[in-house]
């Protein structure tokens, strides 16, 4: 039941987000000139071969950083050649060939252990491999078609990134545009809930991304716009902490405070909505000084009302609160200075590690975590072996009936593309493919009878079903495979097959592509039950690396730099965005029953709460603690560490006794009570959310493992 409704919710439902104009205009004007030059020289191989480069090369264009973009697509553009060179050869012996196919779909399937872009590169790959060897060619000419795949790559990416030289950092003005955006609606915000994902997280993990690329560009602009996202950082936290102190006095009805705070956060989204605009335009118009003066004295106010005889809560809440509106106040005026003047303010105390590092050690270092997962405990092994098992029936069955299974590519290559690693996104890809082609392979059909059989008729359809696969198709994968199916129609017809040959065939052979992708994963499941641990694990461990940075803060150490901090939360927020997709993903396989889905919301709140408690005390506190309380503190945090590295050895299989983990709640009493602490202040109250989160987190935890031992007693 689940699983029908979680499927009819992917068929009609949208996610508007990924659509983009712009890339589908790029990738159909890509195509279009493909189909062009190939009617030029009245050759259609030839005008395939570019088109079938255009194509795979169109799937890797986005609107992120131009340098990003054009090395992403140059590499598909070679990919694609050098598979279609492998394949015209290899496609004269049938063992030859049967063994590369084996090896490519293997190689492929492992990628996924990297990114999630090195892994489309790989389908690309392997659906071109399996393109071109159902026509074997001699080395000139299988060295002709290369070319002329690496052609149609090459003017794809060329049109992606042609107006670099004078748009060079639209990609990522636009993606700090939003990022202020969405600080300038979080500073309005009524409230939001403390065990959910902090506000902003996804938008600042994208920004993160987009601005990547410019980790090694030290031109005035590039160094501006790390700045910015820097800025935007510190700027988010802060609001966040406001956010915090404000529920905290609306609780002590403290009304004058409570709405002065209001307008002063107001006042700062206008400043930030500004500060969007600017970066927007490119123009240096300023982001209205009066914005600036009126939060300066809504300050001078907000520290007017702090009285000695407040009581203990109040005058800690009020040392928080005026500490954290005089660091936004310097913030603001930063960015401001920031968008006003065109020189950089300062350079970044450390670059993004991996952009910068040289192409040599980044290789290495890929191979190395290739190596690491060559076990059947790693997923992503797993998947390569189910791929190149059901690349080889694919194969197996193309090649026995060959007379009733015109262009039987097909089987395999839907194989390639619906064959995913885990079993809701197989089986969610894999129906809505075969729905989606019978549809795209009936539309062609109508279309066909609709349309001239002209050359002009031709490319409008081709131009039409691209622009609407990369467009509308982005938001749908039902649409995206009923695009693709009827392009693939069109763009063999022009070799002169007959329609109907090539949608019976095509409808055929990706229905039976398609199941024995799901038969294969029925029988050799890799359930997101099996990996949800490890996910676990390395969310909780990005976790303990963001504790030790915010401790050596309180601490006042500077074992880390601002950028690596920035850095450390990022992988802090991707881990946990990666927990919640494979919680999601377990809630619409099959398996997953009421008392798993408790537990997961459980941990899903308490580490959510954990990771704002975390922000909390990063963004400081106005109390400076003596060298009595800095020692219960770090003695807190030791244990809070213990904690945490001992859940991350459970998770990982190694059995810890209940014994084994500290009494963190009595080390936090012992922080609490050292000398001359107030209890009130910041520190002291996230202090006591991050032991509650963890306590709870460990709870279930250790509930969830117990669990997983006792249901596999049972089985055995």
């Amino acid at each position: 039941m689940a699983k029908t409704a979680s499927l009819w919710a992917q068929l009609v439902s949208f996610d508007k987000s990924k659509m983009d104009s712009w890339v589908a205009f790029r990738a159909a004007l890509g195509m279009a000139l493909s189909v062009a030059i190939g009617e030029m020289t009245h050759s259609s191989a030839i005008g395939l071969s570019i088109a079938i480069g255009a194509l795979n090369v169109c799937y890797s264009d986005k609107s992120d950083s131009y340098i990003e973009r054009a090395k992403r697509m140059f590499t598909a553009s070679l990919i694609s050649a050098v598979t279609v060179f492998v394949a015209g050869l290899a496609a004269h012996n049938l063992i030859v060939l049967f063994i590369v196919l084996i090896i490519g779909a293997f190689l492929a399937g492992m990628l996924v252990v990297l990114d999630s872009v090195t892994a489309d590169l790989g389908v690309i790959g392997l659906a071109t491999l399996l393109i071109f060897s159902s026509a074997p060619m001699d080395p000139q000419a299988a060295l002709e078609m290369s070319l002329y795949a690496l052609l149609g790559g090459i003017l794809q990416t060329l049109i992606s990134v042609g107006l670099w030289p004078i748009r060079r950092y639209k990609p990522e003005r636009r993606a700090l545009n939003y990022l202020y955006q969405d600080l300038a609606f979080l500073a309005v915000t009524v409230s939001y809930k403390k065990d959910t994902t902090p506000p902003g997280s996804l938008q600042s993990i994208e920004t993160q991304n987009a601005l990547i690329a410019l980790a090694g560009d030290d031109r005035l602009e590039a160094r501006r716009y790390r700045s910015l996202l820097s800025q935007g950082e510190r700027l988010r936290i802060t609001i966040l902490s406001l956010l915090r102190l404000r529920n905290r006095l609306e609780r002590e009805d403290h009304h004058i405070m409570v709405k002065e705070l209001t307008s002063l956060l107001e006042v700062s989204s206008k400043v930030l909505r500004a500060v969007s605009q600017v970066i927007t335009s490119g123009k240096t118009l300023g982001v209205g000084e009066k914005y600036l003066n009126e939060v300066q004295e809504l300050t001078v106010k907000i520290r007017a009302h702090r009285k000695e005889d407040e009581g203990p809560f109040l005058t800690a809440v009020l040392d928080d609160l005026i500490y954290q509106i005089e660091a936004l106040g310097g913030q603001l005026r930063a960015v401001a200075e920031l968008v006003i003047k065109t020189t950089a303010v300062g350079s970044d105390r450390a670059k993004q590690a991996e952009a910068s590092r040289p192409l040599k050690l980044r290789f290495w270092g890929s191979l190395a975590a290739l190596r690491a997962n060559l076990t059947l405990k790693s997923p992503g092994f797993r998947h390569a072996i189910r791929l190149a098992v059901c690349i080889g029936i694919g194969e197996v069955f193309s090649h026995l009936f060959p007379s009733h299974l015109h262009r039987a590519y097909w089987i395999p290559m839907t194989i390639a593309i619906v064959l995913k690693p885990d079993y809701a996104a197989t089986f969610s890809r894999g129906m809505l493919r075969m729905l989606g082609t019978l549809m795209g392979v009936l539309l062609a059909t109508v279309l066909f009878h609709i349309f001239p059989d002209a050359m002009w008729a031709h490319v409008v359809l081709v131009v039409l079903f691209t622009y609407l696969m990369r467009w509308i198709g982005s938001a749908n994968y039902g649409i995206f495979a009923m695009c693709v199916g009827a392009l693939v129609v069109v763009l063999i017809s022009m070799e002169g097959v007959a329609p109907k040959d090539v949608v019976m065939a095509r409808g055929m052979n990706t229905i039976i592509g398609g199941m024995i992708a799901l038969i294969v994963y029925l029988l050799w499941p890799t359930s997101e039950r099996l990996q949800m641990s490890e996910v676990l694990a390395r969310m909780l461990e990005s976790y303990l690396g963001y504790f030790k940075a915010v401790q050596d803060k309180v601490d006042g150490v500077s074992n880390y730099s601002d950028r690596e901090v920035d850095l450390i939360r990022q992988s802090a927020r991707v881990a946990r965005a990666n927990f919640q997709a494979a919680t999601g993903r377990y809630l619409v396989e099959r398996g997953a029953n009421l008392e798993d889905k408790k537990v997961l919301s459980a941990i899903t709140v308490a580490s959510n709460r954990f990771a704002h408690a975390m922000m909390s005390v990063e963004a400081g506190s106005s109390q400076k603690l003596t060298t009595e309380q800095l020692a219960a503190f770090n003695q807190w945090a030791l244990e809070t560490e213990t904690t945490l590295d001992l859940l991350i050895q459970a998770l990982r299989g190694k059995e810890i006794a209940h014994k084994e983990f500290p009494d963190l709640r009595a080390a936090y009493v012992r922080f609490s009570e050292s000398k001359d602490i107030q209890k009130h202040s910041l520190v002291y109250a996230e202090s006591d959310r991050m032991t509650n989160s963890l306590l709870t987190l460990s709870e279930q935890v250790l509930k969830r493992l117990f669990m997983n031992r006792l249901e596999k007693s049972r089985a055995s």
